[in-house]
């Protein structure tokens, strides 16, 4: 009996786990829509990889082997991305919901969306465009949505990749991505069998339209204008024809583009557009690319169409007449595109990773050169490689154009250490080319689209003298100002105009309202996280520097003066147990300080976009809730003083503390009013700017002037007033700073001595 049930338990436990293992997993994989020349190959492929087995065995996994399908889909409602922006919004803002479901195991994107929204100086367009509310304080960039690859695919295992395409699969030396294919620009033409092959090497775009290959009476070049991508591509690859040291410089890519020089190029270019077709400028900017195929293939109209290399099997299955040959110079724009795997995926990662090499193995990459006509990542130049030497027995025309190529990485050249992300880039650039090629800006205003994209504003050339008179050396004249205020305090100290509000927590103060005045400055030249970090740690010692001590100063006399405190309690209010306070209060501060940098995350974001200008602030993750508690404080703090030296009456305003209140007061306002302003900018920004540092630095040399100045003034007027001198309204007993009886009502019914408590309280 024990046998058969044991028995009968080793038959279940071989039917469960063949039932479990019996059952074939099946991949999505969401691919770009595919374009009309290219759709029915891609049908084709998709229903032999349904077919196809994947034989899974993931590494480092008891997993028994299974059974894998792939199925390739797109979404059929994608749009041609138009320069009007709406389309690409579209597109990208549903592969990244796609990307935070689980619909999706597997993605394939090309080089220009991966990695494209990363940065050092986050984009404010990111998340206002795709409706990522809070998406920098939870996540670096979208490679927070891929599974990183690294630590299970080691390098050597993607040997058979091309260096240049491999090295764009990595972020920071984590590996994203995996290479999927390449593809590039090629012109297409119908060659006689007399004709000679068409070579470019030597030509530029200008000499392309102008030989026109005999044909006036036809349009000498067809291209989908009106698509995003293809007009930004042409507007690089021209630029990079018409000057040999464009391309593999040694220089940055920025110089070349924002030079003087290169704004000669931006008119030639318009130039060429106009001469390109035998349409007006308009309807040639509105040729999508059925238009331009059409014209091309069906109507014929066109003498060259600027296609796809991906698209050179399909020509050839659908025995099409036609050659191609490489751009100008030979000068191409390379678009990789890349394998990546959602980390939202239900299906195990192990397995996914099994797949995904499998699928970007050269095996398959020969296949889908075969099936699909998809160019493979191989370096071509390997010619002792048996997949190099498999793909060019049958690509020999693609292999050969491949090796005389000149590729262009187009992220590289809008790439520099502040530069926007080339996701906006992609945004915006393909539209004002537009409109600059319509007349809609001039070459001044596109020049500075250009410039917008490496620059933040203030670091823009043009803006240099605004930088240096509105920013460094008014800062330094004022802050040298109060600084010289500072001395005077010190120099004064025990004078009896000065010595009853505490010189020493008043040169505090002074420091801490320098500290604010020197912050725009550095806020300017905040652009990265590390150096956000300690901002905000200087932000937070220069707010305690002047709002504390107005506080404990107005406290002192308010407790003295209304009686509050017996003289035990007040042996406590002398500076040396203020100091005390004031210490503790500022080393928690900066306690707090470093431990939230630690703890939350931090990065540098800009406001506004290349179209306008770009502002950049630092912010952090837990912004909201540390501006709200402080925002409480201070206001705490400042309703406390109004408070205390309206319960001490007249003799707060005889002797100033209620200057403490409009100080607090003013200063706030002025710390939230500047970023209030600047984000508000309007069609003169860099002015804007300009005026709002000056008046928030003025409002801080008024509040210094405030604190002190009139009884600095009064001092050094009348120098032979010192503290004993009977003409000078103040004596030297601070003991009768304030009045020795209190009244409350007309009777005068309170009265009491406070003599010791002050004594005791204001040494210096």
């Amino acid at each position: 009996m024990m046998y058969i049930m044991q028995f009968s338990l080793l038959l279940t436990l071989i039917f469960f786990f063949s039932r479990v293992y019996a059952e074939d997993t099946i991949i999505q994989i969401l691919i770009e829509k595919p374009d009309l020349i290219n759709g029915a190959n891609w049908k084709s492929y998709s229903t032999f990889m349904d077919q196809y087995t994947l034989k899974v065995n993931p590494k480092n996994s008891m997993d028994i082997s299974s059974n894998v399908h792939v199925h390739f889909s797109f979404n059929p409602d994608e749009k041609p991305v138009y320069n009007n922006n709406n389309e690409y919004v579209w597109n990208v803002g549903y592969l990244m919901k796609q990307l935070q479901d689980s619909k999706y195991d597997m993605m394939v994107v090309d080089e220009k969306f991966l990695y494209s929204d990363v940065s050092v100086i986050k984009s404010d367009y990111v998340i206002s465009s795709f409706n990522l509310s809070d998406y920098y304080n939870r996540h670096d960039d979208f490679s927070d949505f891929y599974v990183d690859l690294t630590d299970y695919i080691k390098k050597e295992e993607l040997s058979h990749h091309d260096d240049n395409i491999l090295s764009k699969s990595y972020l920071n030396d984590r590996l994203y991505a995996l290479p999927f294919g390449i593809d590039f620009n090629l012109l297409y033409y119908y060659n006689n069998e007399n004709s000679t092959k068409l070579d470019f090497e030597f030509n530029t775009w200008d000499d392309l339209v102008a030989m026109n290959l005999g044909n006036k009476d036809k349009d000498p070049l067809s291209v989908a204008f009106a698509e995003k991508d293809e007009l930004l591509d042409l507007f690089v690859e021209y630029l990079e024809s018409q000057n040999d040291q464009f391309y593999n410089n040694g220089q940055n890519y920025f110089d070349l583009l924002y030079s003087e020089e290169s704004k000669k190029y931006y008119n030639s270019f318009k130039d060429f557009i106009n001469k390109s077709s035998l349409k007006s400028i308009n309807r040639t900017l509105e040729t999508t690319f059925e238009d331009a195929y059409n014209s091309f293939i069906t109507n014929k109209q066109s003498v060259i169409f600027n296609g796809k290399a991906s698209q050179f099997n399909s020509f050839v299955q659908n025995n099409v007449t036609v050659t191609a040959t490489l751009p100008p110079k030979h000068l191409d724009v390379i678009n990789g595109k890349f394998l990546i795997i959602n980390k939202n995926s239900k299906v195990k990662k192990e397995i996914l990773i099994d797949v995904a090499q499998q699928l970007t193995s050269k095996e398959m990459e020969l296949i889908r050169a075969e099936r699909l006509g998809s160019i493979p990542t191989f370096n071509i130049q390997m010619n002792d490689k048996n997949y190099v030497k498999s793909y060019c027995q049958y690509n020999s025309e693609i292999c050969s154009l491949l090796k005389k190529m000149k590729p262009i990485n187009i992220k590289e050249i809008f790439k520099s250490s502040d530069s926007a992300p080339f996701m906006e880039v992609r945004f915006y650039l393909p539209e004002n080319i537009k409109e600059f090629l319509i007349g809609e800006k001039n070459l001044k205003e596109f020049g500075s689209i250009i410039s917008n994209i490496k620059y933040l504003i203030m670091d823009k050339p043009e803006n240099k003298y605004y930088l240096i008179f509105g920013f460094y050396i008014l800062t330094l004249v004022f802050s040298s100002l109060t600084v010289y205020i500072m001395y005077l305090i010190y120099k004064y100290r025990n004078n009896s105009n000065i010595k009853y509000l505490s010189p020493g927590f008043c040169n505090i103060i002074m420091l801490g309202f320098i500290m604010c005045m020197i912050s725009p400055v550095i806020n300017n030249n905040c652009k990265s996280a590390f150096q956000a970090k300690i901002l905000f740690i200087y932000d937070m010692i220069n707010t305690v520097s002047f709002f504390l001590p107005m506080f404990l100063i107005t406290f002192r006399i308010y407790l003295i003066y209304s009686n509050k405190t017996k003289i035990t309690f007040g042996n406590k209010l002398d500076n040396k147990h203020l100091y005390l306070f004031f210490s503790l209060v500022l080393a928690s501060t900066v306690i707090y300080s470093i431990i939230n940098t630690f703890v939350y995350r931090y990065y540098v974001i800009s406001f506004s976009n290349i179209d306008n200008h770009r502002r950049a602030i630092y912010d952090y993750s837990n912004h909201k809730i540390v501006s709200w508690v402080c925002m409480i404080i201070y206001l705490t703090l400042i309703f406390s003083v109004i408070y205390m030296v309206t319960k001490i009456g007249s003799a707060s305003k005889q002797y100033g503390e209620f200057k403490f209140a409009y100080i607090m007061i003013f200063a706030l306002v002025a710390q939230y009013s500047l970023n209030f302003i600047t984000k508000l900018l309007p069609l003169a920004p860099r002015e804007t700017i300009v005026f709002a540092n000056i008046y928030y630095i003025v409002t801080f040399i008024i509040n210094s002037y405030a604190l002190l100045g009139s009884r600095l003034i009064y001092v050094m007027k009348h120098p032979e007033e010192d503290e004993f001198s009977d003409r000078s309204p103040f004596t030297n007993d601070t003991t009768l700073f304030l009045p020795t009886t209190r009244k409350l009502n007309k009777q005068n019914k309170y009265k009491f001595n406070f003599q010791n408590s002050l004594i005791q309280s204001y040494n210096y």
